[in-house]
């Protein structure tokens, strides 16, 4: 793809492509199969590799070895992966420096780095994918330029199942942690009626532990495990398949309203909805050019914040049929990804909205002054 003279920057999460290649192979990273297959492309200008190197202090040698720099990321807490940050901003800033060169590689299959890929094809620049096929999101292979699957440079092939020493315990999944429950349960009160797709809850709780997999807890899929948690009983959820899809509902009525009893169910005032929309059209805003901008949870976090700060009181039902309100009044339009954008006419319908809803504004001073000149105006 690339000549000899191309310069490539090759960024590594060396936890999860580690941690990815262990799963799948049963084996230890071989980074140089990477290195020397991008240098058969062009030159490495950048080779940097993130990760808690205390904790990856075995495979140290054999990325100095390789030409890569270790960039420490000290875990702050256990099950966080602080090289994500780190990394992103480190990839974005060598983008943007002159002659960076077009061609960035990074080593990982995490989706938390959708956002990354697409700055840096908006940017200009083309980017490779390096990583193990079964700890890659197809969003991630679709995004990247060219994807590099570890089993096509390794010839390594999958290891077998380990079969557990207790054959009675086969199929069975490990005990759940009860940080991972309330973790679930947290993510599900947030939303409109504590209900929301497996998929986008399993991406939730990979943003608050991105080292997050199901078969850590021996579940195939997502699925498998929230419907393990209900059968179980371990949260009050109730999880309903359709076809490809499934969604997540949390059922307990004491928790909800524990945490609805503190907000208030009723109509907004105006300077209520001035807040809202406010709200609202600083998040669409700040979200420019960026693949997320205007998602559910981003704005459902600003309004959280006015909610918090005593400015929005209202519940997750209230505040969510406002914004509905909004769109099916054409000032806001959703898009197929679930994001909430303004239409071009949105100024223009938000003042008629809230016309409709409060009546229109009456100068009194204009009218008071208006009706002395009448009252002066000399009798035909």
């Amino acid at each position: 793809m690339a000549g000899k003279a191309e310069k490539i920057a090759l960024f590594i999460d060396f936890e999860n492509l580690e941690k990815g290649v262990k799963k799948q192979f049963d084996g230890r990273v071989e980074i140089e199969l990477l290195t020397n297959k991008l240098k058969a492309q062009g030159s490495l200008s950048v080779q940097r590799g993130y990760a808690d190197w205390a904790e990856q202090s075995s495979h140290r040698q054999a990325l100095l070895q390789a030409g890569v720099e270790l960039i420490e990321c000290t875990r702050v807490s256990p099950g966080s992966n602080g090289a994500e940050v780190k990394l992103a901003i480190d990839a974005v800033e060598n983008a943007l420096r002159p002659g960076s060169g077009e061609i960035f590689a990074i080593a990982t299959g995490n989706s938390d780095y959708l956002p990354l890929i697409y700055k840096l094809k908006e940017l200009g620049k083309t980017v490779i994918i390096f990583s193990v096929d079964a700890f890659t999101s197809d969003q991630v292979k679709a995004a990247a330029d060219e994807y590099m699957s570890y089993s096509s440079l390794s010839g390594a092939t999958p290891a077998p199942a380990k079969k557990p020493a207790n054959n009675n315990n086969n199929n069975k999944p490990q005990r759940i942690p009860n940080e991972l429950l309330k973790a679930i349960a947290k993510i599900l009160t947030e939303k409109p009626n504590y209900r929301m797709e497996a998929a986008k809850l399993k991406l939730e709780l990979q943003k608050k532990s991105p080292s997050f997999d199901e078969a850590t807890y021996g579940s195939k899929t997502f699925p498998d495990l929230v419907e393990f948690i209900q059968k179980k009983k371990l949260l009050p959820i109730k999880v309903d398949k359709k076809g490809d899809t499934c969604s997540v509902q949390l059922i307990d009525e004491k928790a909800q309203k524990e945490k609805e009893e503190q907000w208030e169910d009723r109509p907004m005032t105006e300077k209520e909805w001035e807040a809202f929309m406010e709200a609202v059209e600083g998040c669409i805003n700040e979200g420019a050019g960026r693949a997320n901008q205007g998602k559910l949870w981003i704005i459902n976090a600003y309004l959280h914040r006015k909610r918090v700060d005593g400015i929005l009181p209202l519940t997750n039902n209230i505040l969510f049929s406002s914004l509905q309100a909004l769109t099916e009044y054409g000032a806001l339009r959703r898009t197929e990804n679930d994001c909430y954008l303004m239409n071009d006419d949105y100024q223009y319908k938000k003042e008629d909205f809230l016309d409709e809803l409060f009546g229109v504004e009456i100068d009194e001073e204009f009218y008071d002054e208006d009706a002395q000149n009448a009252d002066k105006a000399p009798a035909e």
